[in-house]
């Protein structure tokens, strides 16, 4: 009973929303925040506010941050002047804890707040949340605010606007699409999308790893293209991979269609099965696999199945933004195979040293492997 009335709570929490943009939430609470967005249109409506008030609050200087209690007292005043403006009217609604007469009582409706209330007044207190939790939140980092914005390039193309969302190597992203579609974009990875998507297709480029939950949409089918290969979709969630030569798909809910603009051939695949890309060998044959392993890195882990130490080190070097340097490239070709926890690096050496006979020296920034 505690735990549903908490996750009622955090429904309505903007700090926790931030913590979401900033990628600063546990892997419970992630799990969580994919229940909740995939729950409802409305929450993805919400969070989609929140993100575009986040991506306009990180252009702000940090002399210029706003003072959250400066900025309530004003709020404070200006509903206090509606109230002497509509003193008349007798219908209400809710606004963060203060009941105010409803700037439009002619047509009132039931949002998702549960209050009735325009939509002007929805976007209202969705501001004035988002306002006192960033100002929260800088406070509580005690002068110490760093806001890394995505590097986006807008790019113009003959009928929209083609932007660029880039994660660097130590950080991951999670972004909500125009059509309510969420993507989580892994270390050092780039996806290439749209402003508005229009046409038959709803168009992105991934290079690097990202995971997709794309919202159901039959007349405008979802189209991820990566590399020399393209997924298509109309409602369903998957992993691609593009690292070197090498494209991996992993389907986790829904079915989709993997082809390559090479050959005329196309495959299927549903929840639960991969399939591979090579730029030599072509597609692999579809497989079932356990999902949760090429997932891991979503909950900070590591799976590796006969994986050169060459490999098992690029993806360290992503995920912890540290170089790595062999002493011989023979070390390099040593296979792995195994689950790790990322929580941990010298755990993670530990179990290298141990199972390949090799030493590392790590001194925080940088790993020798001799």
């Amino acid at each position: 009973m505690e735990n549903n009335t908490n996750m009622r709570e955090r429904r309505a929490d903007t700090q926790f929303l931030v913590r979401v943009l900033r990628n600063e939430i546990t892997t419970e609470e992630k799990e969580f925040f994919d229940k909740w967005l995939a729950d409802s249109d409305e929450n993805k409506e919400e969070f989609s506010t929140i993100s575009l008030l986040w991506d306009k609050f990180v252009d702000v200087p940090k002399e210029f941050l706003p003072n959250a209690e400066l900025q309530w007292e004003r709020i404070e005043r200006g509903i206090e002047t509606v109230k002497s403006e509509k003193s008349g009217s007798q219908e209400k609604y809710e606004i963060t804890g203060k009941t105010v007469p409803a700037i439009n009582t002619k047509k009132p409706h039931t949002g998702y707040f549960g209050h009735h209330h325009s939509r002007i007044s929805v976007v209202i207190r969705v501001a004035a949340m988002f306002l006192i939790a960033v100002g929260l939140y800088y406070i509580s980092l005690q002068g110490n605010f760093q806001v890394e914005k995505p590097t986006i390039n807008p790019k113009e193309n003959i009928t929209n606007t083609i932007y660029e969302l880039v994660s660097q190597k130590g950080e991951k992203k999670t972004f909500l699409l125009a059509d309510g579609s969420t993507v989580y974009l892994n270390s050092e990875s780039k996806l290439k999308y749209p402003k508005n998507f229009s046409g038959g297709y709803r168009d992105v480029e991934i290079s690097g790893e990202a995971y997709f939950s794309v919202k159901s949409d039959k007349e405008m089918p979802f189209r991820v293209r990566s590399g020399n290969t393209t997924i298509l979709v109309t409602g369903t969630e998957f992993n691609v991979k593009n690292r070197g030569s090498n494209i991996s798909v992993v389907v986790t809910k829904g079915t989709i269609i993997a082809y390559s603009n090479k050959t005329t051939r196309s495959y299927n695949l549903s929840g639960g099965q991969m399939i591979s890309y090579d730029e030599r060998q072509g597609f692999s044959s579809p497989k079932s696999v356990e999902v949760e392993k090429y997932l891991g890195w979503r909950n900070n882990k590591f799976f590796f199945e006969r994986t050169s130490l060459n490999e098992v080190m690029a993806e360290i070097e992503r995920f912890y933004n540290v170089k790595v340097v062999f002493a011989s490239d023979s070390l390099k070709k040593k296979t792995i195979t195994g689950t790790f926890n990322g929580n941990s690096l010298e755990n993670i050496f530990s179990i290298i040293c141990l199972t390949l006979d090799v030493k590392i020296d790590y001194n925080g920034k940088s790993v020798l492997v001799f």
